[in-house]
């Protein structure tokens, strides 16, 4: 698995899952960052992955995969080695993780993939339209394989029980947002939205888990707004968490929140999910399909934008001030679920139930048929 750097995000976390679930189903399996790592990093090596850095050197990666025999690398978002890679005589597999909008257009990178990639992953369908539509991927190379749920470190209580808790204590309920303080990730909206539902209910709680702190623009304007606000009784940024700590958060919680402007496929929706939580999802991704099946999902209208209005400055403005009616559609989505608890309960209860169907397990086995198909 090919990375171009590995610090603290949703792709690093799928990165790490996948490599550690091959490697218990008996493929041998490394992680390559091309640039530096951090937090995921060390967090992958605790969990026995074998992660290699190079700093940016071309040379001494290319180097180590001939020296292994590696026959097959899997580019996570990384494209600067690829030419040396494919002329070394490797087999590439790009995995696309999100809606590339900023790569329309670009000829270089087009050029780039029909010399180099040997196959592509989508980790959605509305991935795979997308990059069909627009990043000149032809139809007979693309896959669409789902990311899926790691439960390596959750520690759930009985679902039965939870739930039961959850309704009696409804009238009190903890919201949380798992995500770090990316333009995407609606952070500002959601502080907002979060104030609009607190004089209907008075006894809320929203924490915000997470890389959001004061290094970034983002990061200032949600502890700003949380402060300007009032909402420090209420609102808390609890920082990054690891998996236990995590499990007890999604264990006290009564409403997951995801309504970004996009997404290509979150394993905070397959986390909450899990935990049987109700969730607060944008309109992008995979949301319908988790939607359709479950029923546990309330799509916060205006919260995604369009694949066409994807423009980062459009984006970074919405992120540190959301336009009034996606903070009002956030809000709607909180105020439907709080508004009929038990019916979405009972649904997010049986979504929970239903883990395996959306497991890393189930992810692993398609990239090894793919990885198999790719080596014939």
């Amino acid at each position: 698995m090919l990375v171009r750097d590995f610090y603290d995000g949703g792709l690093e976390k799928v990165v790490s899952d996948l490599v550690s679930q091959l490697m218990k189903q008996g493929v041998v399996c490394s992680i390559l960052v091309m640039g530096s790592g951090g937090r995921a990093m060390r967090l992958a090596q605790e969990n026995d992955c074998r992660v290699r850095e190079f700093g940016g050197d071309f040379a001494e990666l290319v180097s180590t995969v001939r020296k292994e025999g590696i026959g097959i690398v899997v580019s996570h978002h990384c494209y600067e080695p690829l030419e040396l890679l494919s002329m070394a005589g490797v087999k590439l597999i790009e995995v696309i993780h999100n809606i590339y909008s900023w790569q329309r257009g670009d000829s270089h990178l087009s050029a780039l993939r029909a010399r180099c990639i040997d196959r592509f992953i989508a980790v959605s369908d509305a991935v795979r339209d997308h990059a069909l539509a627009n990043l000149s991927i032809p139809s007979d190379r693309i896959s669409t394989i789902e990311n899926g749920l790691s439960r390596h470190g959750l520690i759930r209580p009985c679902l039965r029980t939870l739930s039961r808790r959850r309704r009696m204590t409804a009238d009190r309920p903890l919201m949380v947002h798992l995500a770090n303080a990316f333009p995407q990730k609606n952070h500002v909206a959601i502080v907002r939205a979060f104030e609009n539902i607190l004089p209907d209910h008075p006894g809320a709680s929203l924490v915000l888990a997470g890389v959001v702190d004061r290094t970034t623009d983002i990061g200032c304007r949600v502890h700003s707004e949380i402060e300007s606000r009032g909402l420090h009784d209420s609102v808390r940024c609890s920082g990054p968490l690891g998996r236990r700590e995590l499990s007890r958060l999604l264990a006290d919680a009564h409403v997951g929140l995801l309504p970004s402007v996009f997404e290509g496929f979150s394993i905070g929706s397959l986390e909450y999910t899990y935990f049987g939580l109700p969730v607060v999802l944008s309109d992008t991704g995979a949301t319908r399909r988790l939607s359709d099946r479950y029923g546990h999902v309330v799509i916060a209208d205006a919260a995604a934008f369009e694949p066409e209005e994807l423009d980062p400055a459009r984006i970074h403005q919405q992120a540190l001030e959301p336009e009034p009616h996606t903070v009002a559609g956030i809000a709607a989505g909180m105020r439907a679920i709080l508004a009929d608890y038990a019916d979405f309960a009972d649904a997010a209860q049986r979504a929970g139930m239903d883990w395996e169907s959306y497991s890393v397990e189930i992810t692993a086995g398609r990239y090894l048929n793919l990885l198999s198909e790719t080596s014939a």
